[in-house]
């Protein structure tokens, strides 16, 4: 999992992220830090790539449907744009 470069960012955001979902009365385990902390890391990635990759397999699936020669992707599509 990302680690932040300087450990203090980690607390801080952390703490942020508790006093946000305490004002909103949302539990801390809807969704873990953890699971923020990969999508926060997720907004240093390349735009340009990950849009062709998304916007390639999003093509091919509306081929997919239109045609009717392949069962397109089952609503789920997962990319990890850091590696």
């Amino acid at each position: 999992s990302p680690t932040p470069k300087e450990p203090y960012v980690s607390e801080q955001v952390a703490q942020f992220y508790t006093q946000w979902l305490k004002e909103r009365g949302v539990s801390d385990a809807y969704v873990s830090f953890d699971q923020l902390w990969t999508l926060a890391m997720q907004m240093q990635q390349q735009l340009v790539p990950v849009s062709a990759i998304v916007g390639g397999v999003a093509a091919q699936e509306c081929i997919k449907a239109i045609s009717g020669k392949e069962l397109p992707l089952n609503n789920t599509f997962v990319l990890d744009g850091s590696e």
